[in-house]
């Protein structure tokens, strides 16, 4: 049995039968997906599924908490039964709603997690003439949206709509756009579907801009026009939408790595993961940085680095992200302390070296988007 099928067993053990099965190919839809995403950002396939088991936490703890979930409501127990907490990732099916013209929907593997998020409730009860400590394991839910991956073949549609005339062979494209001489050639990777193909979305767009002999750019922040030379589609839908942001995670990593590997001491890698909007809470601290709405910035934190307890350590996320209202969400770390923001590379390594958390900020620049480019962000934390 593989790691991923001794932690779906694990964590689903408590379940009665007829919910075993399906909640476990649920859950290993979304733990797939954040192993994907650590491979889009330079791991190889075995430490990915490692890095998003962990990510996922104890299956013994989980197990405790899709008991409550699939059992019992609210169940009092000794305070000594019940030690931390779980949050249990599922997801439930989407069903495709009509389309508009050049609209793409996006699909994460299989559609919308939501997430039951479990804690310990402490409280007392009497019991004779004592107060004995007990508690309750309490869960709530509530929906994560991260669209994950475009289907080819909306795709193409999409295009066809527009004038485009597109063969597929296997993973390569040739296609012919209006009043033009000359066939154009794609070949982008994914996950096969029967004759379908699935595309990530973080290096969609980055693969046609490199691989394209025409102007391609995206305007829009949720739901962007992504333009083709002279066609004009539209990535997303009103029911199933896409944050622009995404789009430029590849192009981001590409050019945050050589910056970050100079500035870190010989002999330390470095190990970027990409993190998704999805993780960003709806509310909390964050950073001003004013600017355009449309701008988008990297973000890179060593919360990850100080979880490992180590200052010599290259482990940072990437966020890619715009602005809501010239606002930046950033994130604590496990003691609740929020990161400082780094003026240069040089002072973030340092920073993390030191144990404290630190924040790096660029905006990108984003009209070429074969070569991202990046400007230092000073900005006023909240």
């Amino acid at each position: 049995m593989n790691p991923l099928d001794r932690y779906l067993a694990r964590a689903t053990r408590a379940l009665p039968r007829r919910d075993r099965r399906r909640v476990q190919e649920e859950l290993r839809g979304s733990v797939l997906e954040r192993a994907a995403e650590h491979q889009l950002s330079g791991h190889a396939p075995e430490p990915a599924m490692q890095l998003a088991l962990h990510e996922f936490g104890d299956p013994v703890i989980m197990a405790r908490g899709m008991q409550r979930v699939y059992t019992v409501p609210r169940v009092a127990l000794p305070l000594t039964g019940l030690l931390g907490a779980a949050a249990i990732t599922m997801t439930v099916l989407n069903l495709h709603a009509p389309l508009r013209p050049g609209e793409i929907p996006s699909q994460l593997a299989p559609g919308v997690a939501a997430e039951v998020g479990c804690s310990l409730s402490r409280s007392a009860a009497d019991v004779g003439w004592w107060r004995a400590p007990v508690g309750w394991w309490q869960c709530r839910t509530h929906s994560v949206i991260d669209r994950g991956t475009f289907r080819r073949s909306d795709v193409l549609r999409a295009l066809e709509a527009q004038g485009v005339r597109a063969e597929v062979n296997g993973y390569r494209m040739s296609l012919r756009f209006p009043g033009a001489a000359e066939a154009v050639h794609l070949s982008i990777p994914g996950r096969r579907d029967g004759e379908d193909v699935w595309w990530g979305k973080y290096d969609l767009v980055t693969q046609m801009a490199e691989q394209i002999d025409l102007p391609v750019t995206v305007s829009g922040t949720v739901n962007p026009s992504l333009t083709l030379g002279t066609v004009t589609i539209r990535l997303g839908t009103a029911a199933q939408p896409v944050n622009a942001a995404d789009l430029y995670v590849k192009g981001a990593l590409r050019a945050v790595t050589p910056v970050l590997a100079a500035a870190l001491p010989t002999g330390v890698p470095l190990d970027l993961s990409i993190i998704g909007a999805t993780f960003d809470p709806p509310s909390g601290p964050g950073v001003l940085v004013g600017g355009d709405v449309e701008q988008v910035y990297a973000l890179i934190d060593n919360l990850g680095c100080l979880h490992q307890g180590t200052g010599a350590c290259g482990s940072y996320a990437l966020r890619v992200r715009t602005a809501r209202a010239g606002r930046l969400a950033v994130h604590r770390d496990a003691d609740g302390r929020l990161p400082a923001v780094a003026q240069t590379p040089e002072a973030f390594v340092a920073a993390s070296r030191a144990g404290r958390p630190s924040l790096l900020i660029w905006r990108l620049g984003t009209t070429d988007l074969r070569h991202l480019t990046l400007t230092p962000v000073s900005p006023i934390q909240e």
